[in-house]
């Protein structure tokens, strides 16, 4: 349940760091207003005003994400982990 959560989560600030689009409604239904992060990295393969050809476009977008979202991800996996071993050797100890 909670890599659901954080997928669902993160797709929205994921979302918020591309060029592309109208921006994302994070608050929807409450809030209308779209909100991209003052950092946007990403740039969509379909980005319009790219003058590059489809594949170019997709590899670009994906060495993009490559440099920008991946690190951040394999960094976030490492702390989860370790904290989980420190979790479970602190509770196996005995009290």
């Amino acid at each position: 349940m909670p890599v659901l959560f954080f997928v669902a989560a993160s797709h929205g600030l994921l979302d918020a760091m591309t060029r592309g689009g109208e921006g994302v409604a994070l608050l929807s239904p409450f809030d209308t207003t779209r909100y991209f992060l003052f950092w946007r990295p990403i740039i969509h393969a379909s980005q319009p005003g790219v003058h590059l050809p489809v594949l170019g476009r997709i590899l670009y977008s994906l060495q993009r994400e490559v440099l920008f979202v991946w690190p951040f991800l394999i960094l976030l996996g490492f702390v989860i982990f370790a904290a989980r071993r420190w979790w479970d050797a602190r509770s196996a100890q005995p009290a």
